[in-house]
């Protein structure tokens, strides 16, 4: 996902792929394999290889309100304590987690997903029509009742431009065959269609990345200070090829008569 090749498609299969295994790896015999792979560590850091006794922890016997509820069978075990309630625990947050963030993400895949089978379009032209009018109206401003492109047209031009391609070829290639032909203009839908999509970020981990000199930049020295300092401090130390070809004395030099509050009394 941190790739800059990733796309939508791609990340969104390994989404599924990575959701498919952990619901398999969430059973007993993930749990069985889980276990056998720590006392194999356990083994070569020479440790004891077992659960303290003292992860055994008291029942809490839970008051009955009713007459028909059952009482919960505490957990003696602390294999089956420690299986139940942190190996199965974290595997369903995990899931739960995948699910909800990347739902949006899905969204955006199915309505673009067409996009990038157009080598290899299979589909009838109602079909493609049919995606091509769901991405307008996923690209209409409601209020403005304004639609980056034209579903109709859009259809026509990729009925248009799908023999002239190769199986091989990306949404990359795609664009770049456009422009470098000069064919934007003569189809203006699919070229901007095509540009939104391969604006969607899939990761925002670059950006992130950017910014990994945070601790170095706000230490303990640096304790307090505003945001608007912190962040010239963030460009300088960003863009610090750019700082070592200034003149640090021509910047005192301007910084000084700047900042001059000296007055001259005739």
């Amino acid at each position: 996902m941190q790739q800059t090749t990733s796309n939508l498609s791609g990340c969104v299969q390994e989404l599924e792929k990575l959701i498919k295994h952990l619901v398999e790896y969430r059973s007993d015999e993930g749990f069985e394999n889980a276990l056998a792979d720590a006392k194999g560590i356990a083994e070569k850091l020479d440790c004891e290889a077992k659960f303290p006794d003292a992860f055994t922890i008291r029942p809490r016997r839970k008051k009955k309100i009713f007459d028909y509820e059952h009482e919960d069978e505490s957990l003696a075990d602390p294999t089956q304590y420690f299986k139940v309630n942190f190996f199965f625990a974290v595997l369903d947050t995990s899931i739960q987690s995948i699910n909800e963030r990347f739902t949006l993400l899905q969204s955006h895949c199915d309505t673009f997903a067409f996009l990038y089978e157009i080598p290899k379009l299979g589909m009838d032209k109602k079909d493609i029509l049919k995606c091509s009018m769901d991405l307008q109206n996923k690209l209409t401003d409601s209020q403005l009742s304004h639609s980056d492109i034209n579903g109709i047209d859009l259809c026509d031009e990729l009925d248009t431009i799908r023999p002239f391609l190769t199986q091989e070829m990306t949404v990359t290639n795609i664009l770049q065959y456009l422009v470098e032909n000069n064919l934007t203009n003569t189809f203006p839908n699919l070229s901007v269609s095509l540009r939104i999509l391969m604006t969607l970020p899939v990761s925002v981990a670059a950006g992130e990345r950017s910014f990994s000199k945070l601790k170095l930049i706000k230490n303990y020295l640096r304790s307090t200070m505003s945001q608007a300092r912190l962040t010239n401090l963030s460009i300088i130390s960003i863009e610090k090829s750019f700082c070592e070809d200034l003149d640090i004395d021509d910047v005192i030099r301007n910084f000084a008569v700047a900042k001059a509050r000296r007055v001259r009394f005739v």
